[in-house]
């Protein structure tokens, strides 16, 4: 369960992971890329002069 969580954190993580130093969390972990989140337009109402755009804010596809 320890390698899952670590793996999971340092994959997303943007600055530190913090650990004792007797110990070696990440040793022989091997990261996935980094999770791409981003807002998606899903919808416009136009209601006389007024627009509306509505948004999700979700995990992006990654293009291959």
């Amino acid at each position: 369960m320890v390698v899952v969580v670590n793996r999971l954190v340092a994959s997303q993580a943007e600055r530190w992971i913090i650990h004792s130093p007797d110990d070696a969390p990440l040793a022989d972990l091997a990261l996935p890329p980094r999770e791409v989140w981003g807002d998606e337009l899903v919808g416009v109402r136009e209601d006389g002069e007024t627009r509306r755009e509505f948004y999700v804010h979700r995990l992006l596809r990654r293009d291959s």
